[in-house]
């Protein structure tokens, strides 16, 4: 639309919510009566709206053509007498009542102005999918982004349809790659309370998908974070909500061990995973990764595998991890030439792991209508925004007073990675900061306007509040593009996963 039409629309919003206070409701209509004659100092006379005046202060109404009589004296109305209106002959009287149509006629216009703005902004400054759309409007007119405390982010957020099985999960969900794991993140099991509030937490807001493995966690650990997932869920249904817990969708990733070489030996896997989960079945059996890189041998009896989990009853859906595009299609038809569900693909991929935007993998995924969930989407910490650069560029230092370094691999990353990244961690942090954002908050978007449901790991409660601020909202185009190029000058990028396929 033409600005002029914009204009137009402000006006009305402007002349709405005047009327509105002027003419507020509940007011009485003698009060309105008197000022209005107050404001007309040409026409002394009180016309038909007095007899509504008179109704509503209790004063006795005669027919505006009977003259005054002991019955029927001249009535006082805010000190003003009361006067026959002068009615041309022939035309009907009719009260013009106390305001109130004039109350809904311009707040009506008022709102259908806001709703038109809202649709022009939504139509655009903003992308993704139709979803989006609400989400934006929201945006527009303040309801989320912190300016209304209270309001659940979720609310706003339609959830993604897994395929034609009726599962449905949210656009965020939460890795338990760390619950079991000390090498990587110094895994405690005297923090487990911890974990079961992050879990709680997640429920109670609406985020439904957790994703898992039975490789998580290191030594006799292994297989830790499934066991958490089916404590904490059973413990959610019995002194929580049932129907919540019911609404759970679990991901569990069977590793494609040197040793499983049968399907038989993938379905064994499953039903151990199941036994951990204290369960009978799964939502999504998936495969960790592809066996073609190393072991293409391998890769016929994991297929298998997976679809004997669904045609046992052991699962809802099968799914992928590190599948590329061409290996993806090949998958996607074995399992529909036996009658099972394939239904999502993880993959690394954030701002610094563009790989599946460039290899075409997100367009062969939208095409199959498999859903790509986004494993690593703050390049394990990097996006964090917990670290940022010195003032010359050339080291990592703490955002904030009280971070540190991670130990270990991740630091290593960390170091290498960021320096070669400034630019793309300045327009994170001047979006975040315009936005009223974190810059993890952000980057989380930027892999949902995508189209990946990005997988983010949480160990309290407080960690998947704060992941819940990347949604009910949405980055506009400018915003996408401007992270778009950040990312593309970046001179190193993370490190890919060795087992993702072509």
């Amino acid at each position: 639309m033409a600005p002029p039409v914009l204009w137009g629309l402000a006006v009305i919003v402007v002349l709405g919510l005047c009327a509105m206070t002027v003419y507020p409701r509940g007011t009485p209509a003698a009060t309105q009566f008197a000022t209005l004659q107050t404001a007309s100092a040409t026409e002394p006379r009180v016309t038909g709206t007095a007899r509504s005046a008179a109704r509503v202060t209790g004063l006795r109404t005669r027919d505006p053509q009977e003259p005054p009589t002991a019955t029927h004296p001249r009535a006082e109305v805010q000190g003003r007498q009361w006067a026959a209106p002068r009615v041309a002959r022939g035309v009907p009287t009719a009260p013009l009542h106390d305001g109130s149509w004039i109350r809904w006629l311009c707040g009506g216009g008022a709102v259908l102005s806001l709703v038109a703005l809202a649709l022009l902004r939504v139509r655009g400054a903003h992308n993704g999918p139709p979803a989006a759309a609400p989400i934006a409007m929201a945006s527009t007119f303040g309801i989320w982004e912190g300016r209304i405390p209270g309001l659940d982010a979720m609310a706003l957020e339609k959830r993604v349809p897994l395929g034609q099985t009726g599962m449905a999960i949210a656009p965020l969900g939460i890795g338990t790659w760390a619950w079991g794991n000390k090498l990587l993140w110094g895994y405690d099991p005297e923090a487990d309370a911890e974990l079961q509030g992050a879990f709680d937490e997640a429920v109670g807001s609406g985020l439904n998908f957790f994703d898992t493995g039975d490789s998580y966690g290191t030594g006799e650990l292994e297989g830790q974070a499934e066991r958490l997932l089916g404590q904490f869920r059973d413990d959610f249904a019995r002194t929580r909500d049932s129907a919540a817990a019911g609404r759970v969708c679990l991901g569990t990733k069977l590793a494609v061990y040197p040793w499983r070489l049968t399907g038989q030996s993938f379905e064994d896997a499953c039903r151990a995973s199941l036994q951990r989960m204290g369960r009978d079945q799964l939502e999504i059996a998936q495969a960790h990764w592809s066996a073609s890189n190393y072991a293409p041998w391998q890769e016929p009896a994991l297929w298998d595998g997976l679809c004997r989990c669904y045609e046992a009853g052991l699962c809802r859906a099968v799914g992928a991890s590190n599948f590329g595009p061409k290996q993806l299609r090949k998958f996607a038809q074995y399992c529909k030439d036996r009658n099972v569900p394939l239904v999502l693909n993880q993959v690394q991929f954030s701002l610094l792991s563009t790989a599946p935007l460039e290899s075409g993998l997100m367009d062969v995924c939208k095409e199959l209508g498999i859903t790509v969930v986004a494993y690593s989407p703050l390049a394990l910490g990097a996006l964090s925004g917990k670290y940022t650069l010195s003032e010359d560029g050339r080291q990592v230092v703490p955002a904030r007073p009280g971070v540190r370094l991670p130990d270990g691999p991740r630091a290593l990353l960390i170091r290498q990675v960021l320096p070669g990244a400034a630019d793309l961690i300045r327009q994170l942090e001047s979006i975040a900061q315009k936005r009223n954002k974190t810059v993890a908050q952000v980057a989380l978007n930027w892999c949902v306007c995508k189209g990946a449901v990005p997988i983010v790991g949480a160990r309290s409660s407080a960690q998947v509040r704060e992941n819940l601020g990347a949604l009910g909202w949405r980055l506009s185009n400018p915003e996408v593009q401007a992270l778009d190029r950040a990312a593309a000058l970046a001179k190193k990028k993370a490190t890919q996963n060795v087992f993702m396929t072509n």
